[in-house]
């Protein structure tokens, strides 16, 4: 074999093996965020809650029954 073949299989190893590990990088991060973000939802969620709460603590109103001005 030349010296030329050889050069362009080590760089086609290398380069599958570098796509191979960005591919892996790329699922774990891809699972971290998701896992950030969906904790993101559940705070807010939570904090929309106690929003909507705090009329009907504040003026003795029951916001479930529909008695307050709002719609929903």
């Amino acid at each position: 074999m030349n010296k030329k073949g050889e050069l362009s299989i080590n760089v086609i190893i290398i380069a599958i093996l570098a796509l191979v590990v960005l591919v892996t990088l790329v699922i774990i991060f891809n699972q971290q965020i998701a896992n950030v973000l969906g904790g993101f939802g559940g705070i807010s969620k939570g904090a929309v809650d106690e929003a909507n709460k705090l009329p009907g603590e504040l003026f003795g109103e029951n916001p479930e029954s529909g008695s307050g001005s709002g719609t929903s």
